[in-house]
């Protein structure tokens, strides 16, 4: 709903040789000025409360349990949504920085080799940080279901290597045989060795 505005700020742009995402000349500071606040400005002033009262109510149960098992908990979910919280920051500051620089500086153009730079090194970070997070959130340690869930399906590779390699050898494979990692690791021991 707050990037509907946006939809309005396309223009006309002799540089970019047709339509552009706004309207010269004064699109171009309110577009990236509107979308800082929109897209870093405004989640930013959502997730530092928020994850802050997650943190302080972590640390709090962390300190309250006898149990460390779950304390150990509390305090990996504190550092993982701290780590989360923080790598937003730091990865989506630098593509609203260079836009906002060449918004404001006359000097600069989506052309100046300065900027060019800078913005294919912004909007590499933003896309790391996109990447990224859903293994922040997905890798918080190993009881997560995600990590077995991933364990699982290594399990099932190894068990179709080892069918491939008993079809290769001309042998068949049993029920008994799946996910045994010492028959694994003498079949792929006797297909190395004959070829």
């Amino acid at each position: 709903m707050l990037q509907i505005p946006v939809a309005f700020a396309p223009g006309v742009s002799p540089e970019a040789g047709g339509c552009d995402e706004y309207a010269r000349p004064r699109g171009e500071t309110l577009f990236f000025t509107y979308t800082t606040l929109t897209l870093y400005i405004l989640p930013l002033l959502i997730i530092i409360p928020c994850y802050t009262s997650i943190a302080i109510t972590m640390i709090q149960r962390s300190s309250e349990t006898t149990n460390p098992i779950a304390s150990n908990r509390y305090k990996r979910t504190t550092i993982r949504v701290l780590i989360v919280g923080v790598f937003f920051i730091v990865m989506w500051l630098p593509i609203h920085v260079v836009h906002l620089w060449m918004a404001f500086d006359p000097t600069i153009t989506a052309q100046t080799p300065l900027y060019i730079e800078w913005h294919t090194i912004a909007n590499v970070l933003m896309f790391i940080n996109s990447s990224v997070n859903p293994y922040l959130y997905a890798f918080g340690g190993t009881s997560n279901p995600f990590i077995r869930h991933l364990k699982d399906i290594g399990q099932c590779c190894c068990c179709g290597i080892m069918k491939l390699m008993y079809k290769m050898k001309g042998d068949t494979v049993t029920g008994s045989d799946r996910g045994n990692d010492h028959q694994l690791a003498k079949i792929i021991e006797s297909s190395t060795s004959v070829a």
